[in-house]
């Protein structure tokens, strides 16, 4: 009975750190590009800023409007401003 407890705690906390987005860097904040300039460069770039964040991953995310209206979450750098592939 303790295996299987042990195997669904285990499930559930992998489905947690799935949901939670990849990590994008591990540098300490202080190095990360300013927020304010990353927001600036991704406007021209054509993002939607409104919803800009900072994910527990370390990660800056953007969503970006494709050619059929759908809202895409996308995940970026923050040091570099660079698109993380998941």
């Amino acid at each position: 009975m303790k295996k299987i407890l042990v195997v669904i705690a285990a499930g559930f906390m992998m489905g947690n750190a799935w949901a939670a987005g990849p990590e994008c860097t591990t540098t300490d904040p202080s190095t990360w590009m300013p927020e304010q300039d990353f927001i600036d460069m991704a406007e021209q770039l054509g993002y939607e800023t409104d919803n800009f964040a900072v994910t527990e991953g370390s990660c800056y995310t953007l969503t970006k409007i494709d050619a059929a209206d759908a809202n895409d979450l996308e995940y970026f750098d923050p040091v570099s401003g660079q698109p993380v592939v998941q």
